[in-house]
């Protein structure tokens, strides 16, 4: 080999050398941009997910808020139906001492 020959092979070998740096960067770049989409993404969803346990705990506050008003309202009723009984037995008594005179 000559040096002529030596020179296209060594401008070649840099030429390729080069064309290589260039798709690496371009890859590099490519990878940092999918991961800064994948950061925004799993930040989202993170962030989603925390409104998603918000609004689980809310609903459970609400929940036991209703089963604490549903006790209630069935003590109010075991209680009225009760009052109810006691006004039944009153007003038959009543009824029966009348019947009596």
């Amino acid at each position: 080999m000559n040096t002529e020959e030596l020179t296209q092979i060594a401008s070649a070998h840099q030429s390729a050398i080069a064309r290589h740096d260039q798709e690496m960067a371009e890859i590099r770049a490519i990878l940092r941009e999918g991961q800064a989409r994948s950061e925004r993404a799993l930040a989202e969803h993170e962030r989603a997910l925390a409104q998603h346990d918000q609004a689980i705990a809310q609903h459970d506050q609400e929940m036991a808020a209703i089963r604490s008003q549903q006790a209630l309202i069935a003590q109010n009723f075991t209680n009225f139906t009760a009052g109810l009984e006691e006004l039944r037995i009153l007003v038959a008594n009543y009824l029966r001492g009348r019947e009596n005179l």
